[in-house]
């Protein structure tokens, strides 16, 4: 990854958090998505089967931390180093993919939403700290398959999700910096759009 590749990196990565995650002096999407929000409406599924605009920010802020602290830095996830499954109200290390109906209620209806915010913000923060000290050789090398393993281990990776755990082996460290923590987030950041519309949000302008 070239000087050049991190500041497109970083750039795209600032659209899709909170501006005072990267300090820029505009709203950013993440921003306007919840804007006007109330609790209740970041909780709400308006219709069956969907996924509520909190779930969707946690499920974004999950991988991210998993993909960037556990696999690329070899770190802690900030999930675990600062305590945030007390603050968020969920005793779960799970990053949500494949969870059923039941369980995206259940996080919907508990998180607490103020926390959830704070996390993926800090979350973010932690993003931009390891692409301001990555190397070209490191990011060249395959993920370690004993971190992978671990996250099974410590229920990060749940058995709805296993086949992430074959999806990701062999994957440059470099795949985890674009794929988790840009493209995942702008596809579900669009979903939690559509959400807010059919809420009959606006759009958050």
């Amino acid at each position: 990854m070239t000087a050049a590749d991190i500041t497109l990196t970083l750039d795209q990565h600032a659209w899709s958090h909170a501006a005072a995650v990267s300090g820029v002096a505009f709203q950013t999407t993440a921003d306007r998505l919840v804007l006007g929000l109330d609790d209740n409406q970041l909780r709400s599924r308006p219709g069956h089967g969907l996924n509520s605009i909190a779930w969707l920010i946690w499920h974004i802020a999950r991988l991210e931390d998993v993909a960037i602290n556990a696999l690329v830095a070899s770190a802690p996830q900030v999930l675990v180093r600062d305590g945030w499954s007390e603050r968020l109200g969920l005793a779960q290390a799970d990053l949500g993919t494949g969870m059923d109906d039941a369980d995206v209620a259940r996080v919907s209806g508990t998180i607490a939403i103020a926390a959830l915010l704070d996390y993926r913000m800090a979350v973010g923060s932690a993003t931009r700290a390891v692409l301001a000290g990555v190397s070209d050789v490191a990011l060249d090398q395959p993920v370690d398959p004993m971190r992978i393993a671990a996250l099974v281990q410590d229920g990060s990776i749940g058995p709805a999700a296993a086949w992430l755990t074959e999806a990701w082996q062999g994957q440059p460290l470099r795949f985890f910096l674009t794929m988790p923590a840009i493209a995942h987030s702008y596809l579900h950041l669009g979903e939690a759009w559509c959400i807010r519309t059919l809420m009959g949000a606006g759009g958050g302008r």
